[in-house]
């Protein structure tokens, strides 16, 4: 018998709760029971993601750029343009869950490109820079 402990919740509350006291022989079974307000469960499109960190979280912008979303900087036709984003979603958290996150992206991109194939990326979409 699996001697760690579980927690079964459908509460975000009582989810939020247990995570505070989680320890290496607890798991925490999570399913959405439909409770969670429209605007989180319906969740946001991003197709830009910005990270940034200071020593004790990091900080996850999640934006939306649209396509051919350029425009004049006050305006002036002189000056470079800069393409339109709108920040979606941020996410602060603590380097140790930000580490777990990482991984399982990692995780699941590997699980995703064995079932449907590689993902390909152009040179630009490869760079780590907003451009």
């Amino acid at each position: 018998m699996d001697p760690r402990k579980t927690k079964r919740t459908t509460n975000v509350a009582e989810l939020m709760q247990a995570l505070q006291n989680v320890d290496e022989k607890t798991t925490i079974a999570y399913k959405d029971d439909g409770q969670a307000p429209t605007n989180v469960a319906d969740g946001v499109f991003a197709n830009l993601m910005m990270v940034s960190h200071r020593q004790n979280e990091f900080v996850i912008d999640f934006l939306y750029a649209q396509p051919d979303s350029f425009r004049l900087l006050d305006n002036e036709a002189d000056r470079p343009t800069t393409r339109v984003v709108t920040l979606r979603s941020r996410v602060i958290t603590t380097p140790e869950h930000f580490k777990r996150l990482a991984a399982a992206m990692v995780q699941n991109l590997g699980q995703y490109e064995t079932k449907y194939g590689a993902v390909e990326l152009t040179e630009a979409e490869s760079s780590p820079d907003l451009q």
